[in-house]
């Protein structure tokens, strides 16, 4: 493939983010956004009590009170910012390690857009990550390492548990500059305890239908307060309803999955096709600028595919854990790769991967072109959903729905 033909890739690629950008920006910072799972899941606060995901709602709630502007407005811009921030330290640190048109195509950093999960808490689990990862990899002094770490991870776990899945066991791990499991559980627990504290506190002061309530009825009162526009609710808005959403329930849903048929295709099974794909995607199309780097990035991703299993459980949105997946493994290899790195990668599939930088790219049939095709699905899927998830099916979507909006 030609320099100019990676150019234009790349442009197009790029292009293809505007879009459905500009709809979701659009479609959840009006009012008609108010109720949307996006938006209320922002303004899940702690009104009602200390519960999980209450951080970024009262933070919001103090940010709208003192400035006037509405809540939506906000979490809208809190999305834009975090994923502007993501997206500006990959691009600084990392751009050389792998063509612009794969890094945001549907299987890195343009899944949030193209999937539809730009208004979601997803891009500050990763962001909190990478800046964690690379803390640890850093020569700094402990102590600042450690603060910093923890301070980011706790953050995040306030603002969404799945950071606990997402992050916390990779950054545990890689706390020793070697050794074995017990050696780096020795060494990464102790290091990263706050942290591990606040995930026990959030895992089990989940919240209840009566807090749902509480909460609804407080946003109420600052939507009358500062926008009146974009008042009120009637009832809880499903994310916030959801907050009391048990390990009963999420193994429940995802048991009726294990029957599920999209025409001839077995869901489960083209979920992990999904899974399967991403990995070997960016795997093959990663540059090794450091030796072994493809072999590194796939036993980070089988390790990640381990570590953040149970949310295969616990919730329906497969494809934003597998975006967790493939970015986190992505920043954690790259991190790596950075000269002066002081990452020791622990590598338990070290058999399983050691034969990749035998096999020749044309075993795998990608050829540029086919990222625009490519997806992962946010929550559920078909041959519909994933057809509108890729990067000409967003456009399509994004353009259809901002017309019926104008017109």
């Amino acid at each position: 493939m030609t320099q100019r033909w990676k150019t234009f890739l790349s442009l197009a690629m790029l292009a293809s983010l505007v879009l459905p950008m500009v709809w979701q920006i659009l479609s959840k910072a009006l009012p008609k956004g108010v109720a949307s799972w996006e938006i209320a899941e922002w303004l899940i606060s702690y009104d009602a009590g200390l519960i999980r995901r209450g951080l970024s709602g009262q933070l919001i709630e103090t940010i709208s009170l003192g400035t006037g502007v509405a809540p939506s407005v906000i979490a809208v811009l809190l999305s834009l910012l975090i994923f502007l921030l993501l997206v500006g330290l990959v691009l600084r640190l990392f751009r050389e390690s792998i063509p612009v048109y794969v890094l945001f195509s549907p299987l890195l950093l343009g899944a949030p857009v193209f999937s539809n999960f730009l208004i979601r808490k997803d891009t500050f689990t990763v962001l909190a990550f990478a800046v964690s990862f690379l803390m640890l990899a850093s020569a700094r002094p402990l102590l600042l390492r450690m603060l910093v770490a923890n301070a980011l991870s706790i953050v995040a776990i306030l603002f969404h548990e799945a950071y606990v899945f997402a992050a916390l066991p990779l950054l545990i791990l890689h706390v020793s500059k070697g050794g074995g499991l017990i050696v780096r559980l020795k060494q990464g627990v102790p290091f990263f305890l706050p942290a591990i504290a606040t995930a026990g506190l959030v895992l089990f002061q989940k919240g209840t239908a009566a807090q749902a309530v509480q909460i609804t009825e407080r946003w109420n009162e600052v939507y009358r307060a500062v926008a009146p526009a974009y008042c009120c609710y009637d009832s809880p808005p499903t994310a916030i309803d959801a907050i009391g959403w048990s390990f009963q329930r999420g193994l429940g849903a995802a048991a009726n999955i294990l029957d599920d048929f999209s025409g001839p295709f077995y869901i489960p099974l083209m979920w992990v096709l999904t899974l399967l794909l991403a990995g070997l995607a960016i795997a093959f199309f990663k540059r090794e600028t450091r030796e072994g780097s493809r072999q590194v990035f796939l036993n980070f991703f089988l390790m990640q595919t381990v570590f953040v299993s149970p949310l295969f459980v616990l919730g329906l949105d497969t494809g934003r854990w597998i975006f967790m997946i493939s970015a986190t493994s992505f920043v954690a290899v790259s991190a790596w790769e950075r000269r002066g790195s002081g990452i020791a990668p622990w590598m338990p599939f070290r058999e399983l991967v050691r034969y990749v930088r035998c096999l020749p790219q044309r075993i795998l049939p990608i050829h540029g072109l086919l990222f625009f095709i490519l997806a992962v699905p946010g929550c559920c899927w078909s041959m519909r959903i994933y057809a509108l998830r890729t990067p000409l099916g967003a456009n399509y979507s994004a353009l259809k729905s901002l017309l019926a909006y104008v017109f």
